[in-house]
């Protein structure tokens, strides 16, 4: 399995639902990402220093400024 892959796929999901967000309201989100059962994700666990490194590699996701991001869509 990918590196960072659940932070990633919950990244995906919080993109979809908010197309503009900051570092911190990702983090936020990634911090308090629920199961399907309820509980707090295990492997979803970030900063603000990681979330911003991962989403400037994710090709989803385009920087608009200091902490702000836009959600772009899949680029295949």
């Amino acid at each position: 399995m990918a590196r960072h892959y659940y932070i990633r796929k919950a990244l995906k999901e919080f993109g979809k639902e908010n197309p503009n967000f900051t570092t911190e309201e990702a983090v936020k989100y990634l911090n308090t990402y629920k199961t399907s059962n309820g509980a707090i994700h295990r492997k979803t666990q970030s900063t603000n220093q990681q979330t911003g490194n991962l989403l400037s590699m994710m090709k989803s996701f385009k920087n608009m400024g200091y902490k702000k991001w836009m959600y772009i869509g899949e680029k295949e």
